[in-house]
């Protein structure tokens, strides 16, 4: 239950933040054991911090995973879990078919270094759509760049992956292409159609012979 789990992760963590807060003892022996209960305070909170992730991952309902995600940002905005969660809670707003919320937070979460290559392609096509160029170039930039080197991330399939990268990366070539000839500008158009073509080309069954 969506709703439990952030009562209790939130009661937890009050609990736990009030140890942290506690007035460390003069008595050696007494701050020996207040430093040990600070520190597992301390990992109680990152672990509530992680259960909001982890059930965001389980979890099948758009509402449910925002409601995880903003429970968990509200939680600590800083928490290392909140930009593991980010590409999880993008999928839920387009799930929610809000799209103006969807794309901005996929730009605040590119303009941080945070998003993921969906995120990246979705908002690169958004502004190409609503003829924002120079925005469109500019994310598919962000994925031409760092796309390429970037490994496998944690169950996908290393052959999947590369079947997406190349997909990816050809649909982000493309965009940039589209983007520049909007904006006359022939040269950088020839060059991401090309590159583009390039990818196209080279993946396997792509077009039936």
């Amino acid at each position: 239950d969506v709703g439990a789990i952030i009562l209790w992760a939130n009661r937890t963590v009050a609990a736990a933040k009030l140890a942290i807060a506690s007035k460390k003892p003069a008595d050696e022996n007494e701050a020996a054991l207040w430093a040990s209960n600070v520190d597992f305070a301390q990992q109680v909170i990152a672990r509530c911090e992680y259960s909001f992730y982890a059930s965001a991952l389980k979890v099948t309902d758009p509402a449910g995973i925002a409601a995880l995600y903003g429970g968990l940002v509200e939680m600590n905005s800083q928490s290392q879990y909140v930009a593991m969660a980010a590409p999880r809670y993008f999928i839920a707003l387009l799930q929610q078919k809000d799209l103006p919320k969807a794309q901005s937070f996929a730009e605040t979460a590119a303009d941080r270094g945070q998003a993921n290559e969906d995120m990246l392609l979705f908002v690169a096509d958004t502004n190409l759509n609503a003829g924002s160029f120079d925005k469109a170039m500019t994310y598919s930039a962000k994925i031409t760049s760092i796309l390429p080197a970037q490994a496998a991330p944690s169950g996908i399939a290393a052959a999947d992956w590369e079947a997406k990268k190349k997909t990816t990366l050809a649909r982000a070539h493309w965009i940039s292409g589209v983007a520049a000839g909007s904006k006359s500008d022939w040269l950088a158009t020839e060059q991401s159609m090309r590159a583009a073509l390039l990818i196209i080309e080279a993946i396997p069954n792509l077009y039936p012979r």
